[in-house]
């Protein structure tokens, strides 16, 4: 077990107490710091393992135990706690604290769980600190200038000014000592004013290197999706060197297709009819170079243009009482589902989220459709790309980051029981022609925002296989397009594990201990 510190104000003295003893039960060596209270010895923020900062409106007037708590976070040792529904500072709102009011020492409250995980993941991130800064560097190497005496400057002027002196040059080291000489002669006899003690000055001076222009940008050119039903010619393109990914590649299903099939969403669902059957494989990509044959691409019923038709709705308040945690800065939001016995993300994965595993180079970009990026779900992404983006957050955080099965999804879903409105949920019926903000209306119980339409979300279930291979995948929710009653709970539709589309993201889940 390690060394952890506790810091406190006045305010949360018993709250502090109970703390520390449940702590020290476990075997950690607890010391607890209460601001304004006299203290000596080393300054715990700085050499404890782990040091849990309780915030309370007490500990906001507490410019001294701040700062100690901002010399633990500098450390990457901080574990934030909160009570009395208090804000961090802002310098600490990246970090952001596991509500524990109310808590009265239950070590079953699921909340004393997440909080022992987040005293280990600070012990963990300070370790990982120290022995980074421990890290033995060798010393800068630094040229120095040729440098003489001041007084053996005019002997050395006199011997270069008898005469003419002959110099061969038989190589580029030979030249440059040329050149060296000349500009100390130059300096002394310039200089002959100068104090005594003034050591000359040599400038070794590089022309600039000419700097290639940049080639100019090509912007990625999305054609407008035609109207329902009408035929377009795939336009001409010269061949792609061998192993180069096109962008044909990247929407090997259209960008502007639907998961409930051509044209919108599928009636069946609204009947009870069976699932619908999956593709036995992924169309492929014509490889001859003659004509092709004019294809039909199922796309929404008008260019997008959401914001033009209606305003987009106005975020509701987060009045969420329950437990909301966040594993690294660019995580997202993620609050237990007790039912299901996992915790899910909060809202869907958003572009912005999705740009920071970009940044890493283990997510590949996606296109927004023409909808918008920044807060709006990432969409046109295949089940791989959703693998590969859980993937990314199990290795940053250490934590089992995956996809939801279609059981954990429909359990967390049965929260939502009001019935869809056009003003409550983002689907066919609604105003809005595209993806709006992730977190536009009220959250559920469980505290999920947008179970019910918006984007359709990738689980991990297999709805369909042949020859013992996956070939559809569970998607649940229903989208902008979709009809109401695709947004129940137990309805689903199936696509292939390539398909992409601007009605399809993701919702991820995190293992819980």
């Amino acid at each position: 077990m390690g060394e952890i510190a506790i810091l406190h104000a006045a305010d949360a003295r018993a709250f502090a107490c109970r703390l520390s003893s449940e702590l020290a039960a476990e075997g950690h060596s607890v010391l607890r710091r209460e601001g304004g209270a006299p203290g000596g010895g080393p300054d715990p923020a700085t050499r404890a393992e782990a040091v849990v900062v309780v915030w309370s409106p007490g500990m906001l007037k507490n410019p001294p135990m701040i700062e100690a708590a901002r010399r633990a976070l500098a450390r990457r040792a901080l574990a934030p706690v909160r009570i009395g529904g208090v804000e961090p500072p802002s310098s600490f709102a990246h970090l952001w604290p596991i509500d524990l009011d109310g808590w009265n020492g239950d070590t079953q409250d699921p909340r004393w769980q997440f909080v022992r995980d987040e005293i280990a993941l600070a012990m963990r991130r300070s370790e990982i600190a120290l022995s980074t800064a421990q890290i033995v560097r060798p010393p800068a190497l630094r040229r120095l200038s040729p440098r003489l005496p001041s007084e053996a400057w005019p002997a050395l002027g006199a011997v270069v000014s008898r005469g003419p002196a002959r110099f061969v040059a038989s190589s580029a080291a030979g030249l440059a000592a040329l050149a060296t000489i000349a500009v100390m002669v130059s300096a002394q006899r310039s200089g002959a004013n100068a104090p005594s003690g003034t050591t000359p000055l040599v400038a070794y001076v590089e022309p600039a290197r000419p700097q290639a222009e940049a080639p100019p940008e090509r912007p990625l050119e999305v054609p407008a999706p035609p109207l329902r039903g009408e035929s377009r010619p795939a336009p001409e393109q010269a061949p792609d060197p061998p192993g180069s990914e096109t962008i044909a590649d990247v929407f090997a299903e259209s960008a502007f297709s639907f998961p409930d099939g051509a044209g919108g969403p599928d009636p069946s669902l609204a009947t009870g009819a069976p699932d619908i059957p999956a593709p036995a494989t992924e169309p492929a990509a014509a490889e001859s170079d003659g004509p092709v044959e004019p294809i039909v691409v199922a796309s929404l019923e008008a260019p997008p243009a959401a914001p033009e038709q209606a305003p987009l709705p106005v975020p509701p308040k987060d009045d969420y009482a329950g437990l909301v945690f966040r594993d690294c800065y660019d995580c997202p939001d993620m609050t237990p589902v007790p039912a299901a016995n996992v915790a899910l993300s909060r809202r869907e994965v958003t572009f912005d989220q999705w740009a920071a595993c970009v940044r890493d180079d283990a997510c590949r970009p996606a296109h927004d459709g023409g909808f918008g990026r920044g807060g709006r779900p990432v969409v046109n992404i295949t089940h791989e790309d959703a693998r590969r983006y859980a993937a990314w957050l199990s290795g940053k955080t250490g934590w089992t980051y995956r996809l939801p099965t279609e059981a954990e999804w429909a359990l967390a879903a049965a929260a939502d029981t009001d019935p869809a409105s056009p003003t409550a949920a983002n689907y066919a019926a609604s105003p809005w022609k595209g993806p709006l903000p992730a977190g536009s209306f009220k959250a559920s119980a469980y505290g999920l925002f947008d179970m019910r339409g918006n984007v359709w979300e990738w689980t991990a279930d297999c709805g369909a296989e042949e020859g013992g291979v996956c070939t559809a995948r569970v998607l649940k929710g229903g989208a902008f397009d979709s009809a109401a009653a695709s947004l129940a709970p137990n309805a689903r539709s199936l696509r292939g594990e390539r398909a992409r589309a601007v009605n399809i993201g993701l919702r991820v889940a995190r293992e819980t201990p």
